[in-house]
C-alpha cells in the first residue's frame, strides 16, 4: 500500500540535487579556478574559512548527496510501514532545507567574491 513512498522521496531528492547542480554550475562559470572560495557549512558565518573552488563546491554538492543516500537506505530498510512513513517525512523535510542552505551559501559566496572583484562578468 505504501510502495509509492520511496519513489516520491527519490523524486524530491532528484529535483533538489538538480537545482543544486545547476546553480553550482552557473556559479562555477563566474568564479575563476584560482580564487579561494568560502567553504560551506562552516560554524562561523562572518569569517568563513576558505578553500579551493573545487573543494568548496564538492562539499556543497557532496553533503546533500550523502545525506540523501543515507536516508534512501534507511527508507528501504524500514521494517514497518510506520518507520517507512517517518523516513519519508524526514526526507521531504530535509531535502528543501539543503536546497535553501545551498542557495544561501552560494549567494553569500557570490556577494563576497563580487565585493572583492574576483568574479568574471
Amino acid at each position: 500500500m505504501l510502495a509509492w513512498l520511496p519513489y516520491v522521496g527519490d523524486a524530491v531528492w532528484i529535483l533538489v540535487m538538480a537545482s543544486i547542480a545547476s546553480t553550482s554550475r552557473a556559479a562555477l562559470a563566474r568564479i575563476p579556478a584560482d580564487v579561494r572560495t568560502p567553504l560551506p557549512f562552516s560554524p562561523s558565518v562572518t569569517a568563513r574559512p576558505r578553500g579551493s573552488r573545487n573543494a568548496a563546491f564538492a562539499v556543497a554538492i557532496g553533503a546533500p548527496l550523502l545525506v540523501g543516500l543515507a536516508l534512501l537506505i534507511f527508507g528501504r530498510l524500514a521494517g514497518t510501514p510506520e518507520k517507512a512513513v517517518l523516513v519519508f517525512l524526514v526526507r521531504l523535510a530535509v531535502a528543501p532545507l539543503f536546497a535553501l542552505a545551498h542557495l544561501a551559501w552560494l549567494r553569500g559566496v557570490l556577494r563576497t567574491l563580487e565585493d572583492e572583484g574576483a568574479l568574471r562578468p
